[in-house]
């Protein structure tokens, strides 16, 4: 009788961990600095343009990092560029150049206990840049 309870409480706690009972990951994104400074933050409300790989980007630039983002199945674009622009403002960026937004066919990230999901999650990715042609970028110390 013990060793029933023993695996009804393994069956139990497996099925919570495949079923997403755990904390539900709508959205995950990531940074990846190119520069080895750190920038301080722009503030929540600032405005951060996003150029898309066949937009001209017409002020002088330099790249500090890439931005990842990776959603749920069926999330809407705008969610995915404004959690885009959530990251590059955290990072000090002034604007998003080389915009790639796609479907992850290989669905590599697990939402939400989708171990075997068929669906496809969004993805996007950035290049953050900080345009030179203004002396406004004090870096901060981490």
């Amino acid at each position: 009788m013990p060793s029933f309870v023993f695996l009804f409480s393994l069956l139990c706690l497996l099925f919570s961990m495949v079923s997403g009972c755990a904390q539900c990951m709508l959205m995950r994104s990531e940074y990846y600095d190119m520069t080895g400074r750190v920038f301080t933050p722009k503030a929540a409300d600032a405005e951060i343009p996003i150029y898309e790989g066949s937009q001209e980007v017409t002020r002088p630039y330099r790249e500090i990092g890439v931005v990842k983002v990776t959603a749920q199945p069926k999330t809407g674009r705008q969610e995915v560029e404004e959690e885009l622009r959530k990251r590059a403002r955290l990072a000090g960026a002034d604007a998003l150049i080389d915009m790639n937004f796609q479907e992850d066919k290989e669905n590599k990230a697990w939402f939400c206990g989708r171990l075997m999901s068929t669906r496809h999650n969004a993805a996007a990715s950035a290049r953050a840049v900080i345009f030179t042609d203004t002396d406004t970028h004090a870096t901060a110390t981490p």
